[in-house]
């Protein structure tokens, strides 16, 4: 009996702290609680136009608000003694406040308007600036390009003249110099052509003297012989002499050349 009322004792202290414990209840678990996310809240700045139409609007509910003069009540002189009387509250300045920062704000808007428009055209002013002073120095640099270009091109003109001229120059000394070589030969030429002639006229005439000579034939044939041939020699000489001029001046014109 002792042995039972000890097993239900143990039973009946162990069975509560097994259904409580925090491992056998699945909904203690961590895994099934969820994450509170706290929310921020982001304020966004209105407009000007919005603060505006917040602030008509305010003002269209405090007149709507405001009694009329028209509409109090008569109250019996019997009855003000055992009422009291609200009084009325004065809504005349905060329209007047609401007005003013309305038509403050309203001021403000339309000044940064202003200053926006201003800034916007102060930039497109600039713009169209720098825009006109790029085109004009792209055509001051096109205009010094083009006079550079007309410059070099003359100058190679004035060179390309100023070499023709020297080469005509040249030509016409190179020329000079092969005609008065010309001429200096032909003038040699013709002082040896002479000689040849006065020795054919001189030895003719030695010829002419022996064959009037009263002496034997074969003497006159002798004698005759060898005058012609100290003529032929000198002839000779001359037409050699004729010969070295020619390769000489050849020479000298060719080198010039």
């Amino acid at each position: 009996m002792k042995k039972y009322l000890a097993i239900l004792f143990l039973i009946a202290f162990t069975v509560p702290s097994v259904v409580l414990a925090s491992w056998w209840n699945p909904f203690s678990w961590k895994i099934f609680q969820k994450k509170e996310v706290p929310q921020v809240q982001i304020e966004v700045e209105k407009t000007p136009e919005e603060k505006i139409d917040e602030l008509q609007k305010q003002l269209d509910d405090l007149k709507k608000q405001q009694p009329s003069s028209n509409s109090s009540a008569i109250i019996p002189e019997t009855k003000k003694e055992a009422k009291k009387t609200t009084p009325s509250v004065d809504n005349s300045a905060i329209i007047i406040k609401a007005q003013q920062d309305a038509l403050i704000a309203k001021q403000k808007a339309e000044e940064q308007t202003r200053l926006d428009a201003l800034k916007v055209e102060a930039e497109r002013q600039a713009i169209q600036q720098q825009a006109q002073a790029e085109i004009q120095r792209l055509e001051s640099q096109k205009l010094e390009s083009e006079r550079i270009y007309k410059e070099q091109q003359e100058r190679e003109k004035q060179r390309q003249a100023e070499v023709e001229r020297q080469k005509q120059i040249a030509k016409e000394d190179l020329q000079r110099q092969i005609n008065t070589l010309t001429s200096e030969y032909n003038s040699k030429i013709n002082a040896i052509d002479r000689d040849i002639l006065d020795l054919y006229d001189e030895y003719a005439e030695k010829i002419e003297a022996v064959m009037d000579q009263v002496i034997p034939m074969e003497f006159i044939n002798a004698r005759v012989s060898k005058v012609k041939a100290e003529r032929d020699s000198k002839i000779s000489s001359l037409e050699n002499k004729k010969q070295r001029l020619y390769l000489d001046y050849s020479s000298k014109i060719n080198s010039l050349r």
